[in-house]
């Protein structure tokens, strides 16, 4: 049904179309979306300051689709070198402030070990690029 309707475009509208969304990006979105549910839903039951740990996953699919842009373009053309050095560090303070210390930690569960393994998955894809 989806390839008739296509059919009926015009060219430059059905490349559009087919490019738009590959199917890397639509199978990274669906991965961080089930986790974020899981997390929020039964590692975080449902609490209010689990919103620190999904602002960290969000931070981290931001860095994921910045390694895939990378790695399947074979360039790092748009990639500002200075803006990765300068989240690099910010990622490194706040993992150093979570890991030893109790500050900027949710009060629930995911403040436990979720919010740092994030963080440290950003951290290693930004020393990566």
């Amino acid at each position: 049904m989806f390839a008739s309707a296509l059919g009926n475009l015009p060219t430059p509208s059905k490349c559009f179309v087919e490019k738009m969304l590959p199917t890397h990006v639509v199978v990274i979105y669906l991965a961080f979306a089930i986790g974020a549910y899981a997390v929020y839903h039964h590692i975080a039951e449902q609490e209010f300051s689990s919103i620190l740990t999904m602002a960290v996953i969000v931070q981290t699919l931001a860095t994921v689709f910045m390694c895939v842009q990378v790695i399947t373009k074979n360039s790092a053309v748009g990639v500002s070198a200075q803006g990765l050095t300068l989240e690099a560090i910010a990622v490194s303070l706040r993992l150093s402030s979570t890991v030893w210390l109790n500050g900027y930690l949710p009060t629930d569960a995911t403040g436990d070990h979720v919010y740092q393994i994030a963080d440290f998955c950003s951290l290693g894809m930004l020393l990566f690029l």
